[in-house]
């Protein structure tokens, strides 16, 4: 299935002539499953780790010719080591360190705070909730963003 959406993205791209094509990503384990709940949808009665699915999943999306995966920020050094540092990681689960849900409820078991995901080389994160949920969504980018750019200047 993998190697089939490259090939019809990359078929299409050359028949309209089109200089670059579009990044095409895999999802690899939800960062909303720990250990027993990936066992419990995988079909395991043991606990599963995580990373190691992670990481074969990514193996998998890269011999299929996908560009990278999305993945826990967690698990992007070791999606790095095995693919390589070009191989894309796009890392939702990004929370703020002093966010405390609206909704009071946290469905996500694998989070991590953006400054964290750059640490451990994300290419991208995914910073949803902490903006719709903020008074002040724009204070709220614009905060991450000094952050990362901060951090981006010192390393």
């Amino acid at each position: 299935m993998m190697r089939e959406a490259v090939k019809t993205v990359d078929d299409f791209c050359n028949k309209k002539r089109l200089k670059k094509r579009p990044l095409i990503l895999g999802v690899t384990v939800l960062t909303s499953l720990d250990e027993k709940s990936l066992a419990l949808v995988s079909g395991y009665k043991k606990p599963l780790p995580v990373t190691g699915r992670v990481v074969a999943l990514a193996k998998l999306a890269q011999k299929a010719g996908l560009d990278g995966v999305v993945a826990s920020a967690r698990e992007v050094p070791e999606i790095k080591k095995a693919c390589g540092k070009d191989f894309i990681t796009v890392c939702p689960g990004i929370r703020l360190p002093e966010e405390t849900p609206i909704t009071g409820i946290n469905d996500q078991a694998r989070v991590i705070t953006p400054n964290e995901a750059a640490k451990r080389g994300a290419d991208y994160i995914v910073l949803g909730r902490p903006i719709i949920q903020a008074l002040d969504p724009v204070s709220v980018i614009e905060s991450v963003r000094k952050a990362l750019e901060t951090k981006k200047t010192k390393t």
